[in-house]
């Protein structure tokens, strides 16, 4: 027994003595190719003879536990095969996470360095092909049927061989011995030869962040996929191929080298010549090599003209899907970094790559269509194309992915005024609602970024009504994505633009103050911002400024108005003074405390909006009660107005002399606005260039010159500042403007029941002021065509200036 044990170890010992020779026979032979990479590999099988039986494998497909039997017997073949799959995938692991990898701390899953993951590659395909069926060299007849008698050996420790060994048994016309010959790069020459797509790398998530002021459309630029990495398309298809670990069963088959890379993209055909037809055509590897230098000088090349577009034109059309992938997703590499007009043989690739079945296909190539349509004149080719349609049917993709690529570029298209009907009218919009309420965030994004697009026309507006998009954006206002509440703001805010569409809100959304009026206290101010804005265009209407106070929307408004944000001050101010319309809330808003911050922003010289929004409120908040009035004016009203007006632009004068008139009205408070100089700014603005202006400044002098009890100040400026009391009633007089002779006319009347000698004075010895009244007086007898709008101000005009004469004892028919 020991006899025979101590003879079993020699025999063992012997043979091993003799691999160890033909494997330093081996690498004497590849050492002189120049190869240093080295391999763990299995033993190999002599050709034509009993293969020996494979050593138990250290790895099973159910666990990493070391088994002392294998769990079955496979053929000698595809036992070795997996064997060496299961011992590469260790080295493609080490390289992924060793420290000469490009990226500092990669994943197992991370781009592997080139020359290591192609060698890889090639050792996999030269075992398949030819290493397991190439007879070891010194091995001879009498020495194979020593190995078929024994029948137990002891386990062997794998041996280092170089992958020059696989490359060297490969026949010399071989793929790999022509590309090691052609090309020094063995990245490059696995991509030309080996049939593999460029640039087979799933496209990153787009990141929709596009923002939007007020009446102006978001631009959504969905990012693209990352560069795409060449060995992603390796690592896909050598795992693809070797998943010996995670099935159950694996049907081994021995393909040519190249057939063993394509088997995995599609399913081969059959020939005559051959176990499998090549599935790439002469023409389409020709591309191919012909895209892999133009993307080495990507940075140099213009792939939207010539020989560039020409190559990925002919992968766009191909057959092959994994092609058309890799046009796609180069299309989407080239446009994230290079956005420009293009013309339609550009365009017209793209939007045929958008009618394919393959999801990657449809993904790459909307988001390729996004990029592009950052250009305003690719906007209007594309749709122009037909690019609406392939789009539309990818928003109903179940692909979350495809629908959000699709929706973004719809987004940006919609930026366009042309096209905006066009989209309106191409049934996108009820897919673009749907899509709304998507659970994924992107998709939700993109899509209430393109109804927002969609609501800055009046007939947009209504369409997007009769979809059925005005309860999804109000719900939405409660999302917790900010961009998804500013789009949806903004968008509510537009649609409530038209009256119409309020009195829609008014009847259904009974939510929707109090969500806006939340969405004030917003973290982000462009969220606070369109939620103000948005309750300003609902404040036109009674209904809304009564309900917005009522849902406590004060104590917001007041804290945006006295921020330090220009653009909630606007928001806020704009919105106050909307509501500050309805007498009812005019207490309410001066006993929350806004008199003093509107009165301080009087003076925001640089911004003549704000300006004007604030002296209307304070005009609207002193319209209704003396008591009010009384408030604005020692909140400091009037004495900034009297510092301003005369310097401020016409439309802010406008309102400034407005609120002055307002204030007039009050007998309480006229002589102290007196004594307070407004009368001195008044005067010259009656003689301004803008008609409102002037009638509103004419109007503040007639409600001061009604009971004022001293008329010193009107003697004082009866001739100066500016040709005084004088020179403005004998300007209106003369203007042949009803309004404008009515004002005077009524303020002359004024003066003239005052009974002030001096004043008395001054008007009788004013004979052209006379002689223009006497004309007004005798208007009805010389010209009986007045129209029946202006009869009745005519006659009460006619009847002032009567009155007027008959007062001052003069005849009105007297010239």
């Amino acid at each position: 027994m020991e006899t025979t044990r101590r003879r079993q170890e020699e025999e063992e010992d012997e043979d091993e003595e003799d691999e160890k020779k033909r494997y330093r026979l081996r690498l004497q032979a590849v050492r002189q190719e120049g190869f240093t990479f080295l391999l763990p590999t299995p033993n190999y099988a002599a050709a034509g003879g009993t293969t020996k039986k494979a050593p138990p494998s250290r790895y099973s497909s159910s666990s990493n536990s070391r088994d002392k039997t294998p769990a079955s017997s496979p053929s000698p073949v595809a036992f070795s095969i997996t064997r060496s799959v299961l011992l590469l995938r260790r080295r493609l692991r080490y390289l992924s996470q060793s420290p000469s990898s490009s990226s500092p701390s990669p994943s197992p899953s991370s781009a592997l360095p080139g020359d290591d993951l192609v060698c890889c590659v090639a050792v996999v395909l030269a075992i398949a092909n030819r290493a397991l069926a190439v007879p070891a060299s010194g091995d001879s007849d009498e020495e194979r049927g020593k190995r078929k008698k024994k029948k137990k050996k002891k386990k062997k420790k794998p041996f280092v061989l170089p992958v020059a060994v696989a490359v060297a048994e490969l026949p010399r016309g071989s793929w790999l011995a022509r590309g090691r010959a052609k090309t020094p790069g063995a990245s490059r020459l696995a991509l030309t030869y080996l049939e593999l797509p460029v640039n087979d790398v799933k496209p990153s998530k787009p990141q929709t962040t596009t923002t939007t002021k007020q009446h102006r459309q978001p631009t959504t630029r969905p990012p693209t996929p990352k560069p795409p990495t060449r060995h992603h398309a390796l690592l896909r298809l050598l795992q693809a191929t070797t998943q010996s670990e995670s099935r159950e069963e694996w049907e081994m088959r021995v393909f040519p080298a190249s057939q063993v890379l394509s088997t995995s993209c599609s399913p081969p055909r059959r020939s005559r010549d051959s176990l499998y037809e090549p599935i790439i055509a002469d023409s389409e590897r020709e591309a191919v090599a012909d895209l892999l230098q133009y993307l080495e000088n990507r940075n140099e090349t213009d792939f939207f003209t010539g020989e560039p577009l020409r190559a990925l034109s002919t992968l766009v059309y191909s057959d092959n899907v994994d092609l058309q992938r890799s046009a796609s997703l180069t299309f989407a590499e080239i446009t994230e970094r290079d956005v420009r007009e293009v013309d339609r043989d550009t365009l017209e690739p793209i939007l045929f790559l958008l009618e394919s079945p393959d999801i990657e296909v449809q993904r790459a190539a909307s988001a390729a269509l996004g990029n592009l349509a950052v250009n305003t004149e690719n906007k209007v080719s594309i749709v122009m194309l037909g690019g609406l349609a392939p789009l539309i049917r990818q928003m109903m993709s179940t692909n979350v992915e495809v629908q959000c690529n699709a929706v973004g570029c719809i987004t940006n298209l919609a930026t366009h005024e042309e096209n905006k009907a066009k989209i309106a009218g191409s049934g996108a919009l009820g897919p673009l609602t749907r899509l709304a309420r998507s659970k994924d965030m992107r998709v939700q994004r993109n899509a209430t970024g393109a109804l927002l697009n969609m609501t800055h026309s009046d007939e947009n507006r209504q369409q997007l009504v009769l979809a059925g998009a005005i309860p999804i954006l109000v719900q939405l206002l409660t999302s917790p994505d900010v961009d998804v509440q500013y789009y949806c703001t903004t968008a509510l805010s537009n649609i409530a633009v038209d009256a119409l569409n309020r009195k829609k809100l008014a009847q259904t959304e009974s939510r929707l103050v109090q969500s806006l009026v939340q969405l004030m206290d917003s973290s982000t101010p462009k969220v606070q911002c369109q939620a103000a804005l948005a309750l300003r265009n609902l404040a036109s209407d009674d209904k809304y400024q009564l309900e917005i106070v009522r849902a406590r929307g004060l104590p917001p408004l007041l804290r945006l108005l006295q921020s330090s944000y220009l653009p909630l001050i606007l928001s806020a101010v704009a919105c106050i003074r909307n509501i500050s319309i309805h007498p009812n809330n005019e207490s309410p808003i001066i006993d929350a405390g806004f008199l003093k911050p509107l009165v301080d922003l009087l003076g925001s010289i640089d911004n003549e909006e704000i300006q004007c929004h604030a002296i209307s409120t304070l005009r609207n908040l002193a319209a209704s009660s003396d008591r009010n009035k009384e408030l604005v004016l020692e909140a400091g009203a009037v004495q900034k107005c009297k510092e301003l007006v005369l310097q401020v632009p016409l439309t802010v004068q406008s309102e400034m002399t407005a609120a002055i008139a307002v204030l007039a009205l009050s007998d309480d408070l006229k002589g102290r606005l007196l004594k307070l100089g407004v009368f001195e700014v008044l005067i010259p603005l009656t003689a301004s260039e803008s008609i409102e202006v002037q009638g509103n400044s004419a109007a503040a002098l007639g409600n001061l010159s009604s009971k004022v009890g001293d008329y010193s100040i009107f003697v004082r400026d009866w001739t100066e500042p500016n040709g005084g009391l004088h020179g403005y009633l004998n300007r209106f007089l003369a203007s042949g403007d009803p309004t404008f002779q009515h004002i005077a006319i009524w303020t002359l009347l004024q003066l003239i029941e005052s009974e002030d000698k001096r004043l008395l004075g001054f008007i009788t010895r004013s004979e052209d002021i006379i002689q223009l009244v006497r004309a007004i007086a005798n208007k009805n007898l010389e010209s009986d065509d007045e129209g029946e709008d202006g009869e009745e101000g005519t006659a009460e005009v006619i009847a002032l200036a009567q009155r007027s004469l008959e007062l001052l004892g003069f005849d009105s028919k007297h010239s």
